[in-house]
């Protein structure tokens, strides 16, 4: 007997197909939809030193891993995922029963097509399991991890095809474990990190015009940007927002001053600030110049030329790259000095720099 298929019929096996074939796509990992779109990169992943067998190991589109068990279910899973195309999120969820804690169980990843995203993670103190990536082609991004003190497990990374992104990371100290990255094809952003003190490793950055921007904001403990990287981007012309951390990279001026000290000793003068003032005493700090053997400060009371004197500093090099510290002792209480700096090259002294004043504590 011919069976007649009616138009409600045919409508309820369309959608259960079409549940059926929509849920075949999506896994456990599956990305939410506000974080779907990724960004496009400059890296062409295709041409990566992976075999497409490392890639056809791995999950259909972007892994998001929320979960200590998720990370641990995605590595056992997928053990030989060594080159996924999509990205990664290590996404932390507020107040979870089972928070991200290690990252070990990771250590087959070798490189990423996507983006690298880890943020929002209450307990993840470092990233060791991620020791064995050395290329991410979209951006990195580090943001809002409570308890992530060093970048350890990043050091292999020696490319980003896009963004460098470092962003409130309240207890995070410095960028020194990406020790191995050379090239960024997008911008570094360094903003509203409360404990950091220093950005990337001194070193020349060996990629073609990069990065595109420069954004260091909001960090009070950073005091020291002119690294050999952001000098050479700034003398190239070189576009920067650098604001509100501490002295010493408190303004795009003040980088450019610091990023001067790399030229002939002699040729400027130093910049310098007070560091410490009690009610008799001064610490004034100096930038540290190359070559430099010494420095003097030549101080009075402001408006009497009558009470001047001079403290030397002998620079033993012991700490490249920090400031030298320079006390002036037995001071009046309540009064306000005057003071210049100098140093002096094999060839001789500098000039004496413009005249700075500070008060004494009453």
């Amino acid at each position: 007997m011919r069976q007649t298929i009616t138009f409600q019929t045919f409508v309820f096996f369309a959608v259960l197909f079409a549940i059926g074939f929509s849920s075949c796509k999506k896994d456990h990992f599956d990305v939410p939809e506000q974080i779907q779109e990724t960004t496009s990169t400059t890296t062409d992943w295709n041409s990566y030193s992976g075999s497409a067998a490392s890639r056809s190991e791995c999950p259909v589109g972007d892994i998001v891993l929320t979960t200590q068990s998720e990370v641990d279910n995605f590595a056992a899973q997928y053990p030989n995922c060594l080159l996924p195309d999509g990205s990664i999120f290590i996404s932390g969820e507020e107040n979870s029963n089972d928070p991200i804690t290690s990252l070990v169980a990771l250590s087959f990843l070798q490189g990423i097509g996507g983006d690298l995203v880890i943020e929002n993670n209450e307990m993840l103190e470092n990233f060791e399991g991620l020791h064995n990536i050395t290329t991410i082609g979209g951006d990195l991004r580090v943001e809002s991890n409570e308890y992530t003190e060093f970048m350890d497990g990043l050091e292999s990374v020696d490319s980003i095809g896009g963004d460098l992104i470092i962003e409130n990371n309240n207890v995070l100290v410095d960028l020194s474990d990406l020790e191995s990255l050379e090239c960024i094809g997008g911008g570094l952003e360094i903003k509203e990190n409360a404990a950091i003190t220093s950005i990337l490793p001194d070193k020349p950055w060996d990629c073609p015009n990069w990065p595109t921007r420069i954004v260091i904001t909001g960090n009070p403990q950073l005091s020291t940007c002119a690294i050999e990287g952001t000098c050479e981007f700034l003398d190239n012309g070189g576009q920067a927002t650098i604001s509100n951390n501490a002295q010493g990279c408190n303004s795009l001026e003040e980088v450019q001053a610091d990023c001067a000290v790399t030229m002939e000793c002699g040729t400027f003068t130093p910049r310098s600030w007070v560091s410490e003032i009690q009610t008799t005493e001064a610490e004034i700090s100096v930038d540290e110049v190359l070559d430099a053997n010494k420095y003097k400060i030549k101080y009075r009371i402001a408006g009497n030329s009558n009470s001047g004197s001079i403290v030397q500093s002998t620079n033993n090099q012991c700490c490249l790259g920090l400031p030298v510290l320079i006390d002036i002792q037995d001071l009046e209480t309540n009064t306000t000095y005057k003071y210049r700096v100098k140093y002096h090259c094999p060839n001789g002294w500098s000039a004496w720099s413009d005249p700075q004043t500070f008060t004494t504590l009453p």
